[in-house]
């Protein structure tokens, strides 16, 4: 059960409005109109919750778990603990991520502006949006209808957010244009000049960064993580991608839609990734490099040069996923002791 004292909790809700969230259907013989409380784990004490399985590691517990309900494959139906009852659903993942939703909703604005807040004269603020305590809102800056402004962050001087976005607790925003309903965590900064300068004997210059960042729609952008405004271009950052904590993103790279790229990764300058890339843990990309659609990296892999759609890559240079594993089995059995 979810601590009250840090999480609203909504519901109760009956088994046929969590079915119908969840796009799921129930199982025969199960009542509708049943309530369920909360959503928890298989391991849960609780009787009044629904859980969800998808993974085969977890059929002793689905077998003797407590849940009142649970979502699930029709094919597992017939391993659930007795008397549970039963949502069917071809992913049961997405459909326990629907109905955790309703349980628990994404904040949204609680519409005033502190008093301790600082906002330009020249900033536009739309209506509905809360602005918290010591956010500062530059020149120019425009914050879309129904946005939150959390503690201490900075939108900079004609910075555009837009519509429904939450702005996290010591967050710094300069150079960039967002779109709606963008989830920006705690202590990101987006916006700083990229790491550019033309190297040589008589020493360092710096070269002018003078692109922008431009983020699309329901992007979430993790803690700490940090995206460099491009050198010329723009540093671009698809429709509903989702960073991780602590990641860092080159300037002028490029992410198509709906990529996934995990806590500690980075993509050097100039880096461009498809549509639905995967990158692991500790994963990076080589500057300059084009990284197909449906790519997916494996922890702590490298990408050194361009990838074919669908490829499956681990190691560093990364290979083909097989072969790195053929390669890792291979020298284990030459160091093994006789």
């Amino acid at each position: 059960m979810a601590d009250s004292r840090f999480f609203a909790r909504q519901g109760p809700f009956s088994l046929g409005e969590l079915a119908a969230a969840g796009e799921a259907s129930l199982a025969t013989g199960v009542d509708p109109d049943t309530k369920i409380t909360d959503v928890g784990p298989l391991d849960t004490d609780s009787t009044s919750i629904l859980s969800f399985f998808h993974n085969k590691k977890y059929l002793d517990q689905l077998a003797v778990s407590q849940a009142a309900a649970c979502v699930l494959e029709e094919k597992y139906a017939a391993k659930a603990a007795e008397g549970m009852a039963l949502l069917i659903s071809e992913d049961p993942h997405r459909s326990f991520a629907l109905i955790a939703q309703l349980f628990y909703p994404e904040e949204t604005a609680d519409p005033a502006i502190d008093d301790s807040a600082i906002i330009h004269p020249s900033a536009v603020i739309a209506e509905g949006c809360e602005i918290r305590a010591g956010a500062i809102v530059q020149a120019g800056a425009e914050i879309g209808a129904n946005s939150k402004i959390k503690e201490n962050a900075v939108i900079g001087k004609n910075c555009v957010i837009g519509e429904a976005c939450v702005i996290g607790e010591n967050v710094t925003i300069s150079h960039t244009i967002m779109g709606d309903r963008c989830v920006v965590l705690a202590g990101a900064v987006l916006g700083q000049r990229g790491y550019g300068f033309a190297m040589g004997a008589k020493g360092f210059v710096k070269i002018p960064q003078v692109g922008r960042v431009v983020v699309g729609n329901d992007v979430e952008i993790g803690a700490n993580t940090t995206i460099d405004r491009g050198s010329q271009g723009d540093t671009i950052i698809g429709d509903s991608c989702m960073l991780d904590n602590l990641v860092q993103i080159g300037h002028n790279a490029q992410m198509g839609h709906h990529c996934v790229i995990v806590a500690h990764c980075s993509l050097a300058g100039s880096v461009k990734l498809g549509n639905f890339v995967v990158m692991g843990g500790h994963s990076s990309v080589n500057g300059h490099t084009n990284v197909a659609d449906g790519t997916q990296l494996g922890p702590m892999s490298g990408i050194m040069s361009d990838t074919k759609p669908g490829d499956k890559l681990g190691g560093a240079p990364a290979i083909d996923l097989k072969e790195y594993w053929r390669r890792q089995i291979a020298i284990a059995k030459l160091t093994r002791k006789k």
